[in-house]
C-alpha cells in the first residue's frame, strides 16, 4: 500500500537518474520531467500449492518513478506507457524509453518509468546521495540463501534487500495512475495505461500477468494492455528472490510461458532473442481469443543491444560516468549492428494503443524463418528471412548479424547479444540498385506499402526514407 506519493525537486544542482531532459532537449519539445518517491509496504509473496500466498505482510519501502510527460493537458495522447526499467546492468536503463522516445514526444504519450530491482540504488546513490538517501528495499526476513542463490539473475540479489517487495509497488502504482487525486499528473483524463518492458524486464512482466495482473479481484484492469520487448524468457522471477519459479506457470516445460490473460499482448523479438533464452519454448501461436490477446513479432536484421540505442543515447552521459558504468560495444568487428528497430517498435505501439482502445486486431506477421538446425534462415546477403520486414532488409545494404566476437572475457557476456554489421562494398551496391536515386524510389515504396499494412507509421516516412538512403550513400552508393 502507497502512504505517500513525494514529487522531489529538480534543480540545477540534482536530477534524476538518467534524466533525458537535457539530451532530448524537452524545453523545446513541450516536455517535462518529474521524479516522485513512494513510500509504502508491501507483501512478500510465496507459492503454496500454485497460490500467491503472504509469506510477510506490510513491509516498507521507499522507491522512486520517473515521469516524462507533455507540459499541457492539450496535448496529452491519453496514453500512459510504464516501463519496468531494466537492471541487468547495475543501473535503471530506460531502452523503451531510448528505443521508442521520438513516438512519445511527437505523440504526446506520457511516460513512466519505474526501478524494479534494488540492486541499482547503489549507483543512483553514487550519483546524488542526498537526492537517494531515502531509497531502501529492506529484506523483512531473514535470508536463508547464500547470495550466488538468490534472484534470478547472478549477484543481482542481496540478502540486506528483498527484489520480491516489487509486485506490490508495480500494482499499487497502477493504480494511482488512474486516480488523479492521488497522482496528479496533467491530462490524466480516462487515461490507458500500458506496461513495457526490455529483456529481463519482459520476463518481470510475464511473472506480473500470470501471478497477479488478472485476479478477479480487480474491478478494472491493472493495466490496459501489454508490450514486451526482446524478452530474456528465463529470467523468470521467483515471487521472492528465495524462491524457484514455478507459480504461474502454464507450460511445466517452460514455467516462464505466459499465461491466460485478458487485456492484448505483444511481444516482440530481435534475432538475438527469437531462438534463444527460452523464447521458443515461451510464445504462442497468435490469438484473437478473448482469453489470450496475443501477437507475436520478429525484427530481422536486428540484435539485443544496438549501437543507436546501447551506446549513441548514453555516450557522453554524465550520470553513468559517475557511476563507472559505460554502455558500449565491445566486439571485435569494427562495425556494431546500428540496425533501426525504432520504426518497429513505434509502429507496434500504436498498434497495440488502437488494439486496447478501438478493437482493431493488428496484423499477423511471419516470425522469422528457422532451419532445421534451429538457426535463423539466411537470404544470398546473409541477413536473415520472414519476420516483420523492413527496406534495411528488404533493400539491404549492409548485412547484419546478430551476435559479435568479444574483445576480451569481459565482453563475452554483452558480445552473445550485441551484434554487428558489415556493409557491401561500392560495386555490389551498383550492381543491386544503380544509383542512389533509384534506392530512393525501391524505400520509398517500400515505405508505402508498410504504411498501408500498419507497420510503419505514416509521421515516421520520412525519417525512415532519408535513414536508409544516408545507409546506401555511406556505404558508397552514389
Amino acid at each position: 500500500m502507497i502512504k505517500e506519493i513525494r514529487q522531489i525537486p529538480i534543480t540545477a544542482e540534482s536530477h534524476p537518474f538518467g534524466t533525458a531532459e537535457k539530451k532530448c532537449d524537452f524545453a523545446r519539445r513541450g516536455f517535462v520531467e518529474e521524479e516522485y518517491f513512494m513510500y509504502g509496504t508491501a507483501n512478500v509473496y510465496k507459492n503454496v500449492d500454485g497460490i500467491a500466498a503472504v509469506a510477510y505482510r506490510d513491509a516498507p519501502y521507499v522507491n522512486r518513478f520517473v515521469v516524462r510527460r507533455p507540459d499541457t493537458k492539450e496535448r496529452f495522447s491519453g496514453n500512459i506507457v510504464v516501463e519496468i526499467l531494466n537492471s541487468t546492468s547495475w543501473i535503471d536503463i530506460d531502452r523503451m524509453w531510448a528505443i521508442s522516445r521520438e513516438k512519445f514526444l511527437r505523440d504526446g504519450d506520457i511516460y513512466v518509468g519505474i526501478t524494479s530491482k534494488p540492486n541499482t540504488i547503489p549507483a543512483m546513490k553514487k550519483l546524488d546521495p542526498k537526492r537517494y538517501a531515502e531509497l531502501a528495499w529492506p529484506n523483512p526476513r531473514k535470508a536463508t540463501k547464500p547470495t550466488p542463490e538468490l534472484g534470478n539473475f547472478a549477484m543481482a540479489s542481496n540478502p540486506e534487500t528483498e527484489d520480491g517487495l516489487f509486485w506490490d509497488m508495480l500494482i499499487d502504482l497502477a493504480e494511482i495512475l488512474r486516480d488523479p487525486d492521488r497522482m496528479p499528473i496533467i491530462g490524466l483524463d480516462s487515461p490507458t495505461i500500458y506496461l513495457t518492458g526490455w529483456s529481463q524486464s519482459g520476463a518481470y512482466m510475464t511473472r506480473f500477468i500470470n501471478t497477479f495482473a488478472n485476479k478477479d479481484a480487480w474491478k478494472i484492469p491493472l493495466f490496459d494492455g501489454y508490450l514486451s520487448a526482446g524478452a530474456a524468457s528465463i529470467m523468470y522471477p521467483g515471487l521472492n528472490q528465495e524462491e524457484a519459479p514455478s507459480l504461474g506457470a502454464a507450460d511445466a516445460a517452460a514455467p516462464w510461458r505466459l499465461g491466460n490473460h485478458y487485456q492484448p499482448y505483444i511481444d516482440i523479438h530481435t534475432e538475438s532473442e527469437n531462438t534463444n533464452w527460452g523464447t521458443k519454448e515461451a510464445r504462442h501461436p497468435d490469438s484473437d481469443d478473448a482469453n489470450f490477446l496475443y501477437r507475436a513479432y520478429d525484427i530481422p536484421g536486428a540484435s539485443h543491444d544496438t549501437y543507436n540505442t546501447m551506446v549513441e543515447y548514453y555516450k557522453m552521459d554524465p550520470d553513468l560516468f559517475v557511476t563507472g558504468m559505460f554502455p558500449a560495444y565491445g566486439g571485435k568487428e569494427p562495425m556494431a549492428n546500428d540496425f533501426p528497430y525504432e520504426f518497429v517498435f513505434n509502429a507496434a505501439y500504436q498498434m497495440l494503443f488502437d488494439w486496447v482502445r478501438d478493437g482493431v486486431s493488428p496484423p499477423r506477421i511471419p516470425l522469422i524463418d528457422v532451419d532445421a538446425a534451429g538457426e535463423n534462415a539466411l537470404d544470398e546477403h546473409g541477413n536473415a528471412t520472414g519476420g516483420w520486414r523492413t527496406a534495411f532488409v528488404d533493400h539491404p545494404v549492409c548485412t547484419y548479424h546478430k551476435a559479435s566476437t568479444p574483445l576480451t572475457p569481459s565482453f563475452v557476456f554483452g558480445c552473445r547479444m550485441f551484434g554487428y554489421k558489415i556493409p557491401f562494398n561500392s560495386e555490389k551496391l551498383k550492381s543491386l540498385y544503380g544509383s542512389s536515386s533509384y534506392y530512393r524510389e525501391l524505400v520509398t515504396a517500400t515505405a508505402i506499402e508498410q504504411i498501408l499494412a500498419k507497420q510503419l507509421l505514416p509521421s515516421d516516412r520520412e525519417a525512415y526514407i532519408e535513414l536508409a538512403v544516408k545507409n546506401a550513400e555511406t556505404a558508397g552508393l552514389e
